[in-house]
């Protein structure tokens, strides 16, 4: 059972949604195990560093704050929101 920051589980007094873990095993079930592999491997080894300095369009960037995003877009702005409380 994911209990990690996967989810935002990893947050005191949060709730451990088992109806989300299931829909989230079902989902991953969905796909063939070398399409899921390619699709990390391609994600987590590919620097897109250089794409994202070609974005010349102004952009506007928003993550929560657990996310480890970086603003690497040259014409944006990047904006830091709370995390939302899943139990209201």
């Amino acid at each position: 059972m994911p209990t990690g920051p996967f989810y935002g589980f990893n947050r005191d007094g949060d709730e451990v949604s088992e109806g989300l873990i299931c829909n989230w095993w079902r989902q991953g079930m969905m796909g063939g195990s070398a399409a899921h592999y390619d699709c990390i491997d391609a994600f987590s080894e590919t620097d897109f560093t250089e794409d994202l300095q070609a974005v010349s369009l102004p952009a506007l960037l928003m993550h929560g704050e657990d996310d480890l995003a970086n603003n690497r877009l040259p014409n944006s702005n990047n904006i830091v929101t709370k995390a939302a409380d899943k139990r209201q």
